[in-house]
């Protein structure tokens, strides 16, 4: 029978606990010792203080430190699309749309803002306001795919079925690899009777589409 030193082993337990505590204390320090750089008003801090907090997932507290970034310099284009961009996050669209907006009032040509304000918009079913974001874009740069694609999704609410098909083959002739252009023109194109293009396009997307996204083509098509 093996005899237990009780002695020793207590020490040992106390010894386990102690290194615990002392881990504990490492990273409460850590944790004070960002939490005070957070405190600091020079931009560098602040910016760094967002992304920690970004990372984190601690959106409000990243706002802040955008707005804290905002407060030292009002002009501060990089910042109202950051603080935009989170906001989006939290749902929060009509804050979002706002800092997108204050943004391009400082950078004409910053393509993101009006790109994700037209996004915002279109889901919101600002469908008008959204095809002027996208003309934006596509106005700054031309071979946006995606811009002519949203561009498209919005025309067709608004039941502007041919200017929508035109914008889907404007996506398609600027990148022919992205398998859902081809879905959302071919269903389009099927319901306005032109039957053959559309199921070609089916086809098509069936072609590039990976194995998980592919679709049963069905009747109308053959």
């Amino acid at each position: 029978m093996i005899k237990i030193n009780v002695i020793t082993e207590k020490k040992l337990i106390l010894y386990n606990i102690s290194i615990l505590k002392m881990k504990k204390l490492n990273i409460i320090f850590l944790i004070l010792f960002s939490i005070s750089n957070c405190f600091s008003q020079t931009k560098e801090d602040l910016n760094k203080c967002a992304v920690e907090k970004y990372n984190l997932k601690d959106y409000l507290g990243t706002i802040e430190e955008f707005s804290k970034l905002i407060e030292i310099n009002p002009n501060d284009s990089v910042a109202y699309f950051d603080r935009g961009f989170v906001k989006e996050i939290i749902h929060d669209y009509k804050g979002a749309i706002e800092d997108y907006s204050q943004q391009i009032k400082i950078d004409k040509n910053h393509i993101d803002s009006y790109f994700l304000r037209g996004i915002i918009k279109n889901n919101l079913k600002d469908y008008k306001g959204a095809i002027l974001d996208f003309n934006s874009v596509i106005k700054l740069e031309a071979l946006n795919a995606d811009a002519y694609y949203y561009r498209g999704n919005a025309k067709e609410e608004l039941k502007q079925f041919k200017s929508a098909i035109d914008d889907y083959g404007k996506a398609i002739h600027v990148n022919a690899t992205n398998p859902n252009y081809f879905l959302r023109r071919g269903n389009l194109k099927i319901s306005m009777g032109q039957t053959d293009s559309g199921c070609d396009d089916l086809k098509k997307y069936n072609e590039i589409a990976t194995k998980s996204e592919k679709i049963q083509i069905k009747s109308p098509c053959k």
